[in-house]
C-alpha cells in the first residue's frame, strides 16, 4: 500500500538518480569542455527543482537584508557602518517552502554593527550544517 502512495516520487528520484549517473560516465569521464560541465549541471539542478515544484515546493527568495522567518544567520562579518548591519552578503545553503510554509530557511552570512545584533555570534562552517534553529 505505501509502494502505491510513494511510487511517483520514488520513480521520479530514481530519474534524478539516471540523470546523476548520465552526468558522471557522460560527462565527468570525459574531457568536456567547461561549458559542458556547466549546461549539464544546470541540466541536473534544472531537473532537481522540477521534482520538488511537483510536490508544491519551491526555493525561498533571497532578501538582501536578514530576514529571520527565511533565513538563519551562520557567520557574521563586522562592519562599522551601522547602515550596512544586517545586509546579507552571502547565500550559503538555499531555503525552501512548501505552500507559504518554510521547510528550510536559508543560511547566510551577513554583516553586523558592533553596536547592533543579527543573530548568534557564532562561525559554522556554512555548508554542512544540518541542526535547525
Amino acid at each position: 500500500l505505501w509502494l502505491r502512495a510513494e511510487r511517483p516520487f520514488l520513480l521520479d528520484l530514481l530519474a534524478f538518480y539516471d540523470g546523476l549517473e548520465w552526468f558522471r560516465d557522460e560527462v565527468l569521464v570525459t574531457d568536456s569542455p567547461r561549458d559542458v560541465l556547466r549546461d549539464a549541471y544546470q541540466h541536473l539542478l534544472d531537473d532537481f527543482l522540477e521534482l520538488m515544484e511537483k510536490r508544491d515546493v519551491v526555493r525561498v527568495a533571497s532578501a538582501g537584508t536578514h530576514e529571520p522567518t527565511l533565513q538563519r544567520v551562520v557567520r557574521t562579518i563586522p562592519t562599522t557602518d551601522a547602515s550596512e548591519h544586517g545586509r546579507v552578503v552571502q547565500v550559503c545553503r538555499k531555503g525552501f517552502a512548501r505552500d507559504g510554509l518554510v521547510i528550510r530557511r536559508e543560511d547566510v552570512v551577513v554583516l553586523e554593527n558592533a553596536e547592533s545584533h543579527v543573530g548568534s555570534r557564532h562561525t559554522v562552517p556554512a555548508l554542512h550544517t544540518d541542526s535547525e534553529s
